[in-house]
């Protein structure tokens, strides 16, 4: 079994990091915008979109994938 491509954004604004708080099997976690990249899909397309869904925001300033 493959493991699936997955991108996460780190949105940095006046020095601050974007986390997103998550709940499951009773524990609370802070995680990075992110989740896996469907086949055929393009990245950047990708993240721009998990980011506006999951915080409302929409990236404006440049993205840079690794």
């Amino acid at each position: 079994m493959r493991a699936p491509n997955r991108v996460t954004g780190l949105a940095l604004r006046d020095g601050k990091v974007l986390l997103i708080h998550r709940f499951r099997n009773a524990n609370d976690f802070w995680v990075f915008p992110g989740d896996a990249v469907e086949d055929g899909d393009d990245p950047d397309r990708t993240i721009r979109r998990l980011m506006q869904l999951a915080t409302g925001l929409r990236l404006t300033s440049s993205l840079r994938l690794f």
